[in-house]
C-alpha cells in the first residue's frame, strides 16, 4: 500500500499533530460541528457557504502536510477534473471539486484527530434526531420548530441554507433529520458513519441504540441503503472479482433501461412520481441531449435537450429546484462523452473495484456525485481508505 495518496498509516500523525493545544482542539471541534450540522452554514443565492471549509486552512498542521505530502497520481486526477471544469467554463463545479478534494485530504492528514470529533458530533446529531421524534409525538409543531428549516432561518434569516423539514411518514414513523438538511441526507450520513465506525471495533450498547433509533426515526426511501449494504458486504469478495468496467456498464445499462421503459419524461409519469423521475432523470436525459452538447456536456441552465426532454427538465429545475444531473449518469449530463473519460481515469487512479463502485452508486443515487454534503466527503474518504488496516 506504499503508493497510497496520503500514506495513511500510524506514521501519519506525527509529533506536531499530537501537540493539540486548546485553541487547535477548539478549531477542530468547530470544523467537525459545522461539517455535520449543515443548517448551521449560511447560503447566498442557493449556494451553501460551508464554514468548515475556510476553517480547515486555519489548522497549521494541515497546511504543513498539504505542502509536504504530494502524490503524483492524485495530482494528475486533480488537474484532470479542474482542467476540464475550467475548460468548459463550469466554475461552480470546479469549486465543488476543490472543496471535496481538500475536505477528503483533511480527513486523511488528521486521521483520528478529526474523525473522532466528527463521530461525536454525528452522535449528537443522531440524539437530536431522537429528540425530534419524541417531540413530534408530543407536539408536531414543536418538532417542526426543532427541524432544520427553522434552525437555519433562526440562525441566518434570508441567508439560511436550503433545507427540507419533511417530517411525514414514509415507512412506519414520521421521519426526522437530526442536524442534517433533510431526512434522506441524515440516513446517508448515518450509513457511512456506521461503516467508518465499525472499522474501529465493536460498538457499545449505547452506540447500537443510537444508530438503531436514528435509523428508525429517519426512515425514508434512502433507507433502503440499510438493507442493501449488508447484502453487498456479504458478497463483497465475490463482487470484487467482477471487472470494474463490466460493473460500470451494467449499472449504466440498468439505469437507462429502467428510465426509458418507464418513460419518465412523460408528464403523466413525472407529475405523479417525482421522486423516481428525479432519481432516473440523468439516465433518461442522456438520450435527449442535442448533438452539439454530447461531447462536452450541458451548460449550467440545462437548456441542452430536445423537446422530448425539456418538459422533465423544466419541471425539475424550475418547478422543484432539483438538478437533473443525479448519480453517476449525471456526470455525462455535466461533462458529456468526455465525462466517461474522467470516470474511467478516476477509477484507475483511485483503484476502484466493483464493490467500491457499487457503494459509490448507492450513496450518490439521489444526489449529484460532486455534491459537497458531509456524507459524500466521508464516502470518498471511506472508499479510498477501505483497503487500509492501520486505523487505531
Amino acid at each position: 500500500m506504499k503508493d497510497k495518496v496520503f500514506k495513511y498509516s500510524s506514521d501519519l500523525i506525527d509529533n506536531e499533530c499530537n501537540k493539540e493545544n486548546l485553541a487547535l482542539s477548539c478549531l477542530r471541534w468547530c470544523i467537525a460541528f459545522f461539517f455535520i450540522a449543515s443548517p448551521f452554514n449560511p447560503s447566498i443565492n442557493d449556494l451553501t457557504l460551508y464554514i468548515w471549509f475556510p476553517l480547515m486552512f486555519c489548522d497549521r498542521y494541515f497546511i504543513g502536510q498539504l505542502i509536504k505530502r504530494i502524490n503524483l497520481n492524485y495530482l494528475i486526477l486533480f488537474i484532470l477534473w479542474i482542467g476540464y471544469c475550467l475548460f468548459s467554463l463550469k466554475i461552480g463545479l470546479a469549486i465543488k471539486f476543490i472543496a471535496i478534494f481538500i475536505g477528503v485530504t483533511y480527513l486523511f492528514f488528521l486521521n483520528n484527530f478529526i474523525i473522532k470529533k466528527i463521530y461525536v458530533c454525528f452522535l449528537f446529531s443522531a440524539i437530536f434526531c431522537i429528540i425530534q421524534f419524541f417531540s413530534f409525538l408530543y407536539s408536531p409543531e414543536l418538532a417542526y420548530q426543532l427541524g432544520p428549516g427553522n434552525i437555519a432561518v433562526l440562525l441566518w434569516g434570508k441567508f439560511a441554507t436550503l433545507t427540507y423539514t419533511n417530517q411525514y411518514v414514509v415507512f412506519l414513523f414520521p421521519r426526522m433529520s437530526g442536524l442534517s438538511r433533510e431526512a434522506g441526507f441524515f440516513v446517508s450520513l448515518l450509513c457511512i458513519v456506521f461503516l467508518i465506525r465499525i472499522r474501529y471495533g465493536k460498538l457499545t450498547f449505547i452506540e447500537k441504540v443510537i444508530f438503531l433509533l436514528g435509523f428508525l426515526f429517519s426512515l425514508s426511501k434512502v433507507s433502503i441503503l440499510g438493507v442493501i449494504l449488508p447484502i453487498l458486504f456479504l458478497f463483497r469478495s465475490l463482487i470484487k472479482k467482477i471487472p470494474t468496467l463490466l460493473t460500470l456498464l451494467i449499472v449504466f445499462s440498468v439505469y437507462c433501461v429502467v428510465a426509458i421503459y418507464l418513460n419518465i419524461g412523460s408528464t403523466s409519469f413525472f407529475y405523479d412520481n417525482e421522486s423516481i423521475a428525479h432519481r432516473l432523470s440523468s439516465a433518461y436525459l442522456i438520450f435527449n441531449m442535442r448533438d452539439n452538447y454530447i461531447l462536452t456536456g450541458c451548460p449550467s441552465d440545462y437548456q441542452c435537450f430536445t423537446s422530448d426532454g425539456m418538459a422533465l427538465v423544466d419541471y425539475l429545475v424550475n418547478g422543484r429546484h432539483l438538478l437533473p444531473s443525479i448519480g453517476l449518469p449525471g456526470l455525462i449530463i455535466e461533462f458529456g462523452i468526455l465525462g466517461i473519460v474522467l470516470i474511467l481515469s478516476s477509477m484507475i487512479i483511485l483503484k476502484f473495484d466493483s464493490f467500491k463502485l457499487l457503494l459509490l452508486v448507492l450513496f450518490t443515487s439521489t444526489v449529484y456525485i460532486l455534491t459537497m454534503d458531509n456524507f459524500t466527503i466521508l464516502l470518498y474518504y471511506y472508499l479510498i481508505s477501505s483497503d487500509l488496516r492501520q486505523i487505531k
